[in-house]
């Protein structure tokens, strides 16, 4: 194997571990917005022993803590994605400057015969 192929190999698993990171991120965010979405209708599925006012308030708080909670992951996930975007579009860049010089090297002989 040439180096520039392992390099490419290399950047190729970087890219799939990213990718992996962000559908983590994303299956987390996700998570956390269905145990919220439990948490409330439990609270609300309590109103016999709890007050209205109080489940209600409980319900948001949970909501609350929920969202800021996905918004987090996603960010991440943001990130992560970014990092992924760069990390591809770097390998890119890296195989045309390489076809470049192939085609460059190559058009020398084409050109003598």
């Amino acid at each position: 194997m040439t180096k520039v192929q392992k390099t490419d190999e290399q950047s190729m698993q970087k890219i799939l571990k990213q990718a992996e990171l962000v559908a983590l991120d994303v299956a987390r965010a996700e998570a956390i917005v269905d145990h919220a979405l439990e948490a409330a209708a439990m609270a609300m599925a309590a109103k016999g022993t709890v007050g209205a006012s109080e489940m209600t308030e409980y319900a948001k708080e949970i909501l609350q803590v929920a969202s800021s909670a996905a918004k987090k992951a996603l960010q991440v996930a943001k990130k992560e994605a970014h990092i992924t975007l760069e990390l591809a579009s770097k390998l890119a860049k890296e195989r045309l400057a390489e076809e470049d010089l192939k085609l460059a090297a190559a058009e020398p002989l084409a050109v003598s015969k």
